[in-house]
């Protein structure tokens, strides 16, 4: 199963998430956090996702699709303009997820156990540097294991100065 929620605190934003099957049973899915807010980075975020979309539907692995966006944000020449991406490929059959993390919040596992594994491999922001590299983590699941790909929104929410932060996100 795969599920998915943003909850903005304005009418637009800068928090994004998109899936695209890529065959039965597999898909190809982003989770992004652009720079800044409001309409200026969700106008950002517009391009990312033509991009990832296009991307994603020529089955490119994970950090090649990211290199493909980085290099497309280079080209606009604004380096205040970059963009948090988490970028996976799910292959429900073989119960694995493989995923390239360009700055964003690390992914985990819950396992059936219980267990948390936090997966913090990945490179800089997207938009930032050239020649930027991002590498595919992969990952068996198992039958009752939960992965929860998110933004820095959820752990940073906050309740009078108290934030959420990733125990609460565990807890959840």
């Amino acid at each position: 199963d795969c599920a998915a929620a943003a909850l903005s605190s304005e009418p637009v934003g800068g928090d994004y998430y998109d899936f695209v099957e890529t065959r039965d049973r597999e898909f190809t899915l982003a989770v992004g956090d652009a720079a800044g807010k409001g309409g200026p980075a969700a106008l950002l975020l517009a391009g990312v996702q033509a991009r990832f979309r296009s991307e994603a539907r020529r089955e490119m692995r994970p950090s090649a699709l990211l290199a493909a966006i980085n290099t497309q944000l280079l080209q606009h020449d604004q380096p205040e303009k970059f963009v948090g991406l988490l970028c996976a490929h799910v292959d429900v059959r073989r119960g694995r997820i493989g995923f390239a993390n360009a700055g964003l919040t690390p992914p985990l596992i819950r396992r059936r156990d219980g267990r948390f594994e936090e997966y913090t491999a990945g490179g800089v922001l997207l938009g930032v540097r050239a020649q930027a590299e991002y590498a595919d983590v992969w990952v068996d699941l198992a039958a009752g294991a939960v992965a929860v790909l998110y933004t820095d929104g959820l752990t940073e929410a906050r309740r009078g100065e108290e934030m959420f932060g990733v125990g609460r996100v565990q807890e959840v």
